[in-house]
């Protein structure tokens, strides 16, 4: 079911999705499971709100069962996102000569940077992977 979402959560979806400088494009990022639960979780956390508040916007005809309904769909994406990285390994990342921290998400073949993962950006970084710790 897709449902029309309110002029508050539509601005965050347009902040977090241009934000980093970068043209990648929202369903692009959704497929990072550290990112799609974070985003995900905001996206509920903004609609309860909403609830909490007695924001005005919900007087309006039918905006509940949208706000209900979209809720919804993103806790299950949130589910969906947990269920993903539990097929995976989660773990800190460790920066040798240069300054990096967060969390990353290894999958068979793809590895997933958190939300709030730091580096100083540079040329010619790289990321290698062991199993020696």
């Amino acid at each position: 079911m897709r449902t029309t979402l309110p002029l508050s959560v539509v601005s965050l979806l347009f902040l977090t999705a241009c934000s980093g400088g970068s043209m990648i494009s929202l369903s692009d990022r959704l497929e990072n499971p550290l990112f799609a639960e974070r985003y995900a979780e905001t996206i509920v956390g903004r609609l309860v709100e909403l609830e909490i508040q007695k924001d005005p916007l919900l007087n309006e005809a039918g905006m509940i069962e949208k706000v209900h309904a979209l809720r919804d769909e993103w806790l299950e994406k949130a589910q969906e996102a947990r269920e993903t990285q539990r097929g995976g390994f989660i773990g800190e990342f460790v920066g040798d000569k240069e300054y990096a921290r967060g969390e990353v998400l290894y999958l068979p073949d793809m590895l997933f940077f958190s939300t709030v993962f730091e580096t100083e950006p540079r040329p010619g970084l790289h990321v290698y992977l062991t199993e020696v710790v």
